[in-house]
């Protein structure tokens, strides 16, 4: 798929006045690497981990069977 939708949903994430209430910290890269959050990636990391996901390396573990694909 030849999309730039990923700018538009970047800018709503950056944009996100409530990140814990709207969980903005599950949206990664699509190789399964973290990528940003705007409270810091170490604050992502600890509330993934939280959720149950574990990370290693900058790297979501078992990213395929976690993956939820919208299209």
């Amino acid at each position: 798929m030849n999309t730039r939708a990923y700018r538009a949903v970047g800018n709503a994430l950056h944009n996100n006045k409530n990140p814990i209430a709207v969980p903005c910290h599950r949206v990664c890269n699509s190789d399964g690497s973290i990528g940003g959050y705007s409270k810091g990636v170490g604050k992502k990391i600890a509330l993934l981990m939280q959720e149950g996901v574990e990370v290693k390396n900058g790297r979501i573990v078992d990213f395929e069977r976690r993956l939820f694909r919208v299209f």
